[in-house]
C-alpha cells in the first residue's frame, strides 16, 4: 500500500440506500491519480446493507473515512455534514451513484495552485445513460479552459453543466455561504430535498464570497453523472399525476429560485434569466407535442400556469416568442451533434 502524506483534497460521498451502486463512486474516488487524498462517506441511516459495503472496502485503503447517522438527517444537512467533516482546504461533493474520471482531483488541485484567489474550480461533464442493459455515453460538455468571471457565470449557469456540486470547492467557503433554507410562496416544498439549492451555494459564494469573483474552469477529469433523470417535458406530458405535479412543481421552484437569487445581483440577469425559461419551456412543450403525440391544449395549459405562477409580463412573452424560432434551430442542431456524435 502507498503511503500517505499530507491529505491535499477531499472527496465527500453523503450516500441512502444505494448498496449496489455506491461501490463504483468510491472505487473511482480512491482511484485518482492523485492519491494524496481522503474519502469521507456518510450513510445517511441507510435501511439495506450500504453501510457494510462500504465498510468492507474501507478495511482495504485507510483513506476512507467513514460515519453513519443514528437518524436520517435529509441530503441537504447530510451534504453539509460531509463537507464539515473534511479536514483539507479542498473539497468536492460526489453523488453515490456517479463516478470521476481519473485525473478529476489533480486538474482541479492545479487550478487552484496556478490561481490561489479562485474559490471553485469546474470541469468537464459526461452524462451516461442505460440503453438497452448497456452503459452508454449520451453528452460531454465541455468549455475552453480559463477564468470565467461572476458576470459570465451568472448569464450562463442555467444553460449547460457549469456549476454546481460536480466543481471543487474551498472548504472555508462553501460552509460560509451554504443553503439550507430558502423562499417557498407557493409551499412547493422542493427546497427540502436540496433542488437548486447547489446552485444557488455556487451563486453566493462566486457573487459574495472575499475570494475572486470568478471562477475557473479545467479541463480533463470529468464528472460523470450515470443515468441522469428523464427530461422534465416527457414527465410534465406523462399521464400520471402526481409525477406531472411533482415535475412541474420542481420546474417552477427552480425557475423562481434561480430568479428570485439573480434579481438581488442584477435585474436585467432575472429578466433574461426568465425570457430563456419561456424559450426552454415553450421548446420543450413542443417537442413532446411533436414527438410523443402529445395534446397540444394540455401544453398549453401548463405553459399559461407556467406564465402566472412567475407574474411573466406580455412583454417579455413577446421578446422570448420573437427568439424562438432561433432557439429552436439551436436545439436542433445541438439534438443532431449528440446524435452523429454518441450513437
Amino acid at each position: 500500500m502507498k503511503k500517505i502524506n499530507e491529505k491535499k483534497a477531499t472527496i465527500c460521498i453523503p450516500v441512502f440506500n444505494r448498496s449496489k451502486l455506491v461501490s463504483r463512486a468510491i472505487n473511482s474516488a480512491l482511484n485518482q491519480s492523485e492519491y494524496n487524498i481522503e474519502v469521507v462517506v456518510i450513510d445517511n441511516n441507510s435501511s439495506d446493507s450500504t453501510y457494510e459495503v462500504v465498510k468492507n472496502i474501507q478495511l482495504k485503503d485507510n483513506r476512507i473515512r467513514l460515519y453513519r447517522n443514528h437518524e436520517n438527517i435529509g441530503a441537504i444537512a447530510n451534504f453539509k455534514k460531509a463537507v464539515e467533516i473534511s479536514t483539507t482546504n479542498y473539497v468536492t461533493l460526489l453523488g453515490s451513484d456517479d463516478f470521476l474520471e481519473a485525473d478529476f482531483v489533480k486538474n482541479k488541485l492545479k487550478a487552484f495552485y496556478d490561481n490561489p484567489s479562485i474559490p471553485i474550480v469546474s470541469g468537464p461533464v459526461k452524462l451516461f445513460n442505460d440503453v438497452n442493459g448497456v452503459e452508454k455515453l449520451t453528452a460531454h460538455y465541455e468549455y475552453r479552459s480559463g477564468i470565467l468571471t461572476a458576470e459570465k457565470v451568472n448569464k450562463n449557469f442555467y444553460r449547460n453543466y457549469l456549476i454546481s456540486y460536480f466543481c471543487m470547492f474551498r472548504k472555508d467557503q462553501i460552509i460560509k455561504y451554504y443553503t439550507e433554507d430558502y423562499s417557498d410562496p407557493f409551499n412547493w416544498g422542493v427546497y427540502k430535498k436540496g433542488y437548486g439549492l447547489d446552485i444557488i451555494n455556487c451563486l453566493k459564494i462566486i457573487n459574495e464570497g472575499q475570494f475572486d469573483h470568478s471562477i475557473y474552469y479545467q479541463v480533463g477529469g470529468a464528472y460523470c453523472f450515470t443515468n441522469p433523470k428523464k427530461r422534465q417535458s416527457e414527465i410534465i406530458i406523462e399521464k400520471n399525476p402526481k409525477k406531472i405535479t411533482r415535475t412541474f412543481n420542481d420546474y417552477c421552484y427552480s425557475t423562481f429560485l434561480f430568479r428570485d437569487y439573480l434579481n438581488s445581483v442584477d435585474k436585467k440577469l432575472a429578466d433574461d434569466f426568465i425570457k430563456f425559461k419561456i424559450m426552454e419551456f415553450s421548446y420543450e412543450m413542443v417537442r413532446e407535442v411533436i414527438i410523443s403525440k402529445a395534446n397540444l391544449n394540455d401544453a398549453y395549459i401548463y405553459f399559461k400556469k407556467f406564465k402566472s405562477l412567475h407574474l411573466i409580463g406580455n412583454k417579455i412573452i413577446v421578446y422570448s416568442l420573437m427568439k424562438l424560432p432561433y432557439y429552436f434551430s439551436l436545439r436542433i442542431v445541438k439534438y443532431f451533434i449528440r446524435k452523429i456524435r454518441y450513437d
